[in-house]
């Protein structure tokens, strides 16, 4: 295989004793990518995250000394993959305490069933007549179709098709931010681009919005001006019933061109985040690709200490629940423990290195959620 051709990856969900859960799907992966299978279900594990953490120490330590016998000794895994690995880990760390989050505020419930998808480097090619004539510098992709489990806690069906839809912005907003995260600082200016990212920079352009449903495709289409590939993409979906929220011209970050649009199934608000090219996902072009470990580095610690956000969301949600619904001495006490429980979850956020702080603050949240829920039911009326 030559650079520049593509390789077909297929990837498909299945469940021990209820079959397949998702259609095989296909992603063609470009000869000269260097990318991360992610694989992920339910949460991330403290120990995975752990593990994550002492390895991008031990390379960037390596990296540090100027010991060219050491440094050649590392491989690409050691340099780009623990890396990518890393950023993979952090979106779905987010992704799941933040989703947590808004179902305390929603009254509903996310879990991960599954998450397939890569993340990593993938260069740009020109094609002639479909066959590649040039390859050149590309830029960091992510490609993360995933199956949720999600549930309203009155049963609502309205209110789950809410949530569900609510959890599929979030979960494309991070497609964007995360790669912002790792690689974009003062230094090294950039922008990420994601199926929500691109319907915020056309709005903000004074582009219209449209959302495209079988009754008014005829008169809304002819406004849409996207690739043929993705105009094709639109059409099969509003043919298939489902409905399709987009802008009308390209919008640009550097290094990348093209349309972000979203296809919802309006019975279960089940829904496809996509960015022109097929992918669910987002891009961040990176020139000087292979100049970023360092930096990279110190995001991922970011990302870690960013979820210390989370447990102060947490604790203004507790704090308006027990003020709502508690009254007399209980109620000064459940704050009182709210207050100090939140404390110590930023205590340790500070101490501890970034791997941890990820850990903690999806335990943290787990058992704050657990301890104010039994509090409150024994508690107040």
């Amino acid at each position: 295989m030559q650079l520049g051709e593509e390789l077909s990856f297929i990837t498909s969900t299945r469940f021990a004793g209820r079959g397949y859960l998702q259609t095989p799907r296909t992603y063609n992966v470009i000869a000269g990518s260097y990318l991360v299978v992610n694989a992920y279900a339910g949460s991330v594990s403290p120990h995975i995250l752990q593990q994550a953490q002492t390895k991008l120490e031990n390379t960037k330590a390596t990296l540090e000394t100027a010991d060219q016998a050491q440094i050649g000794a590392l491989t690409r895994q050691e340099i780009l993959g623990d890396m990518f690995h890393a950023g993979g880990l952090g979106y779905y760390a987010q992704l799941t305490a933040l989703s947590h989050i808004m179902g305390l505020q929603a009254k509903g419930q996310h879990t991960l069933a599954a998450g397939t998808g890569t993340f990593g480097y993938e260069p740009n090619v020109d094609y002639f007549f479909g066959f590649p004539r040039a390859i050149t510098t590309g830029g960091v992709a992510f490609d993360i179709p995933f199956l949720n489990i999600i549930a309203s806690n009155d049963g609502d069906t309205n209110k789950k098709r809410q949530f569900n839809q609510q959890v599929g912005i979030l979960s494309s907003a991070l497609e964007h931010a995360v790669p912002e995260q790792m690689f974009v600082n003062e230094q090294n200016p950039g922008e990420a681009i994601s199926a929500v990212k691109a319907l915020q920079k056309a709005s903000a352009q004074g582009q219209s919005i449209y959302q495209i449903t079988q009754a008014n495709q005829a008169s809304t289409l002819p406004n849409i001006h996207h690739a043929s590939e993705t105009m094709d993409e639109i059409r099969n979906a509003l043919n298939a019933g489902k409905e399709v929220t987009t802008h009308t011209d390209a919008v640009q970050v550097p290094g990348w061109s093209g349309a972000g649009y979203i296809i919802i199934d309006p019975t279960t608000g089940d829904g496809a985040y996509k960015i022109s090219g097929g992918g669910n996902g987002g891009f961040i072009i990176y020139e000087a690709f292979f100049e970023i470990f360092w930096f990279t580095f110190d995001a991922v610690k970011g990302i870690a200490k960013a979820n210390a956000v989370v447990g102060a969301l947490n604790f203004l949600f507790n704090i308006t629940e027990i003020v709502k619904k508690c009254s007399g001495v209980e109620q000064w006490y459940l704050i009182a423990l709210s207050i100090a429980f939140t404390a110590l979850f930023i205590s340790l956020s500070i101490a501890t290195a970034g791997g941890a702080t990820l850990a903690y603050s999806l335990i943290f949240n787990m058992l704050g959620t657990i301890i104010f829920d039994a509090g409150k039911q024994h508690y107040c009326k």
